[in-house]
């Protein structure tokens, strides 16, 4: 039998229930937090935090480009959430508790460390063990935070005009 993206999402928030109960995360090292840059609808200020980390090494910017955190990414990514089934947006909170998690990173990829305290090259390591996983849930996650990352990113006006699109007809400009 297939797995379905619920239920795959839903054995990672399970594991992720499990690593926030016993409190061993905490302990282990807390979350690296990031002022949100504006009020958040549906993330609390860690997930945000996750959040800010992973689309910052999945949309880095340069080269004209803007980074994540220049535009508020996470926070666009909140603000999609809100507009989302409430039990799509809990699968999503808990995904990025069990991405975060140094728990389910000792036991999968012996990482003892959060996502966001740990450096640039190590998180994009650790995007990689995910992404190239040989759990399809965890394949799965890690697609359902890239799509939600870049979505947020290559539609933000300043990556549009950064890529020469003026906007939908000849003479109109991009809104800001």
């Amino acid at each position: 039998m297939t797995p379905t993206r619920r239920s795959v999402l839903a054995g990672l928030i399970g594991t992720g229930a499990v690593v926030s109960a016993s409190g061993l995360a905490l302990v282990l090292q807390p979350s690296l937090l990031v002022k949100p840059q504006g009020a958040l609808l549906v993330l609390d200020a860690q997930q945000y935090s996750i959040l800010a980390a992973i689309a910052g090494r999945i949309c880095p910017g340069g080269d004209g480009f803007p980074s994540a955190s220049e535009i508020d990414v996470a926070g666009r990514v909140d603000a999609l959430l809100d507009r989302l089934p409430a039990g799509t947006a809990a699968e999503i909170t808990g995904l990025l508790g069990a991405f975060e998690s140094p728990i389910v990173g000792l036991l999968l990829d012996g990482r003892a460390r959060t996502f966001s305290t740990c450096a640039p090259d190590e998180q994009d390591g650790v995007l990689a063990q995910w992404r190239d996983s040989r759990l399809p849930q965890r394949r799965t996650a890690f697609l359902a935070l890239q799509h939600l990352c870049s979505g947020a990113y290559w539609t933000h006006p300043a990556v549009l005009r950064a890529m020469g699109y003026t906007g939908p007809s000849p003479g109109r400009a991009v809104p800001t």
